[in-house]
């Protein structure tokens, strides 16, 4: 299905004629008494002249990104019938919205999108920045920049994407865009987007994002709200796990995972060879006997390590020990409870995994992050 049938199917003839068409001719009739030489080009449209404009944007669109570059005499002719460049262009100003128009306008798509789509449960957000550099943006302070995306700088967007059962294809159930009036910060639109598509979906919801949108502390937040969450965390935002992390990446080999524990949380390691993947969760749980599982394993030399640096919290945290335990007895309280003596080398260490999962945390959460890549 091509653009632009995507868009006649979300976009309705009563939506363009109650939210958008009157807002564009009000705008064109303004331009009107402005300007003499454009008068012609700048009457009011209607429903048909509107998807024609939008084809001709989409058009330009894909010869900007090189996409159609191997059919561009076609292109040109193609763009040429739809609509002339001033006609083009006048339309292309009009479309002008305050924020309460915005608002307004995006509610309405967001009630039919969700009218089109049964929402699963695996839900990916992330940011999309929009190539824009008018100076408009630079006055209203919207402007944004973030290295890495296909556009670094332009206009901001928090979107929600699911991959649609039967296709796999990506699409977007909600968004939350920055504007001048409405400038929520990253982990606040993450919440509004979560609040939202929660009460349209039956059961739990389990959303995936990194750092920059959430912290190991949003596992508490979204278990408040009856919802799963997996985050992926760099090296620069493990807050709160600090003391598992010597212990998570400590002699793990390239390709092999290890999962702790902390409190109710999953907290996964994953080595990658340039830096370890660390994804915490509270979607899961550990499988077969919860308190047998719950005993995990250190090398050797980790342990030896913790215990030299005074790292006394950090042993009391894998191996879920009381609080108060004396730091001279923790080597037999973990003989005790868990079989293992943390004073000697155990018989094969290297490359050991703590805790099993049925999941392996880091490709699943790749699986679905990868949702909001290809929009």
């Amino acid at each position: 299905m091509a653009e632009i049938d995507i868009m006649r199917v979300l976009i309705t003839d009563d939506m363009l004629s109650q939210y958008l068409l009157p807002i564009v001719n009000t705008n064109l009739a303004a331009a009107q008494k402005k300007s003499r030489s454009m008068f012609r080009y700048q009457h009011a449209i209607d429903g048909e002249t509107w998807w024609r404009w939008f084809a001709k944007y989409l058009l330009k669109n894909q010869r900007k990104t090189g996409k159609a570059a191997q059919q561009e005499n076609k292109m040109k002719l193609l763009r040429k019938g739809l609509m002339g460049r001033h006609r083009f262009n006048a339309i292309s100003q009009a479309h002008y919205l305050g924020d309460a128009q915005l608002e307004t306008l995006f509610s309405v798509i967001r009630e039919r999108l969700a009218s089109l789509l049964e929402f699963g449960a695996m839900t990916a957000v992330d940011e999309a920045v929009y190539a824009y550099y008018g100076d408009d943006m630079r006055e209203d302070a919207v402007d944004i920049k973030i290295e890495g995306k296909p556009h670094p700088y332009g206009l901001l967007n928090y979107l929600a994407s699911q991959s649609l059962e039967h296709s796999g294809v990506s699409v977007v159930v909600d968004f939350e865009p920055r504007l001048p009036s409405h400038k929520p910060t990253a982990r606040n639109a993450l919440i509004s987007l979560a609040h939202r598509i929660s009460r349209r979906t039956n059961g739990h919801v389990h959303f995936f994002c990194d750092s920059a949108l959430a912290g190991i502390r949003f596992l508490r937040i979204f278990e408040r709200m009856g919802a799963y969450l997996s985050v992926s965390l760099n090296t620069s935002a493990t807050s709160g796990i600090q003391e598992l992390y010597p212990v998570g990446i400590s002699d793990l080999p390239i390709g092999c995972t290890r999962t702790l524990q902390k409190r109710q949380h999953i907290i996964q390691f994953t080595q990658r060879g340039d830096c370890p993947m660390v994804i915490a969760s509270n979607a899961w749980d550990f499988e077969g006997d919860r308190r047998a599982l719950r005993q995990p394993h250190l090398s050797y030399a980790t342990a030896v390590s913790l215990l030299e640096h005074d790292e006394v919290d950090a042993i009391i945290e894998v191996f879920n020990l009381p609080e108060n335990v004396d730091p001279g007895d923790i080597g037999e309280v973990i003989l005790a409870a868990s079989g293992q003596d943390i004073t000697m080398p155990p018989p094969n260490a290297e490359g050991k995994v703590i805790l099993s999962l049925k999941v392996t945390l880091a490709s699943f959460f790749v699986k679905h992050q990868e949702a909001t890549e290809t929009i």
